[in-house]
């Protein structure tokens, strides 16, 4: 994964007033376990403008499905759904050939109470006048049991450690 890479993305969707939240590892990292991920998976508030906008950030970055889709697409609520109903999808994974070694996956429903955690999210500095909004660690905690992968499970243990001892 290229730190500017995602620097660029998260600058933009600041820029453009872009509502999201960073899951996945790079929010393990954030909340304090230092561990290599992949990729950026990233909750949109789905509000259709939302994201058409967000979408055309990606797009503009050369990002483009890697399924047989056109990435627009992704702001149809109806066909969303039929995604997760007949295809069992979870994310929308997205691949750039400008940024070869960043892929992004977007959550395909929001797997929280959007505006709940928005407000309760974590904003934190990452790179010198850059911040990214991340989910808060119980949402991170939340996301990572319902996934329940061998990666997952030991960022759980991780993450409860950091937990059990912050204030």
């Amino acid at each position: 994964m290229e730190k500017e890479t995602i620097e660029r993305i998260i600058r933009r969707f600041n820029e453009e007033g872009i509502r999201y939240l960073i899951a996945g590892g790079f929010a393990v990292i954030a909340h304090g376990y230092t561990r290599l991920t992949m990729d950026l998976d990233i909750v949109l508030d789905l509000e259709p403008d939302n994201a058409l906008k967000a979408l055309e950030v990606l797009k503009s970055e050369g990002y483009a499905p890697k399924i047989a889709v056109s990435i627009e697409q992704f702001a149809d609520a109806d066909l969303r759904r039929d995604w997760v109903e007949n295809r069992n999808m979870v994310a929308f994974p997205l691949w750039s050939e400008q940024h070869r070694r960043t892929g992004i996956d977007l959550f395909i429903t929001e797997p929280l109470d959007f505006e709940r955690a928005y407000s309760e999210r974590l904003i934190t500095k990452i790179a010198p006048e850059l911040e990214a909004d991340f989910v808060s660690l119980a949402d991170l905690l939340f996301l990572k049991r319902a996934a329940s992968r061998p990666k997952d499970l030991q960022d759980i243990y991780y993450l409860q450690n950091i937990q059990e001892k912050s204030p």
